[in-house]
């Protein structure tokens, strides 16, 4: 009973920072240590790619004041003019209580009763794909992040996490992940990206940045997304 109901809290406390738009900026090494969980087959490289013809949620998303000047600049950079516009496009696509991959490794968990194995069995893989990209295309600018990993019901777990760039000087400066294993008080983790896009004012180049964060709850699914 106690375990459920801090879980419960730890759920309302990640619906109340995404409701408030509070974005935990993720370090390079993770901030929550995880229990130990399957490690992924030798050699593996998902495909993130979305199927031809598979359905893929699109949404309208309003971008903050630097980040829409960054589209504009583009716009301009490229020749074309039109009213500004501070709006993009989201589009996200993933899967869930998916089977692991055939090679899976378990790995030995130090529990409280003495080593253990972890069973790739008690788990199951999900992924998860979000596109954000110029509401006059692709080509203009475009930020893809894609990661995946493993979950149980208590934790949650990444295997990899990319950050794909495209369009008009834009390229990737980091991308990682805060909370690996979930846990108290999320039970789920964040995963994220920054980029950046150069822009030629005055001859200078400065670089105007942006990003985006995807949470990822203990049953792998998308618990909430944000883009700055």
């Amino acid at each position: 009973m106690v375990a459920r109901y801090r879980k419960t809290v730890g759920h309302l406390l990640l619906a109340s920072a995404l409701a408030f738009g509070i974005l935990m900026v993720p370090s390079a090494a993770s901030m929550a240590a995880g229990p130990d969980h399957p490690l992924p087959p030798a050699g593996y490289q998902p495909d993130f790619t979305p199927p031809e013809g598979v359905l893929v949620s699109s949404e309208v998303v309003t971008l903050p004041a630097a980040q829409c000047a960054e589209m504009n600049q583009a716009l301009r950079a490229k020749g074309q003019s039109g009213a500004a516009d501070c709006r993009a496009i989201h589009r996200t696509y993933g899967h869930n209580h998916q089977p692991l991959p055939a090679g899976t490794v378990a790995r030995t968990s130090n529990t409280l009763f003495g080593a253990g194995t972890v069973y790739a069995s008690d788990y199951w893989h999900w992924d998860r794909w979000d596109q954000v990209f110029s509401l006059y295309g692709c080509n203009n600018w475009a930020m893809t992040l894609t990661e995946d990993g493993v979950a149980n019901a208590s934790n949650v777990s990444q295997w990899n996490v990319w950050c794909t760039a495209s369009g008009v000087n834009t390229s990737c400066t980091w991308r990682g992940s805060s909370y690996n294993g979930g846990g108290w008080p999320y039970y789920a983790m964040q995963f994220g990206e920054n980029s950046c896009s150069s822009v030629i004012v005055n001859h200078f180049y400065f670089c105007i940045n942006h990003g985006m964060r995807r949470w990822i709850d203990d049953w792998g699914n998308a618990a909430g997304f944000s883009n700055w």
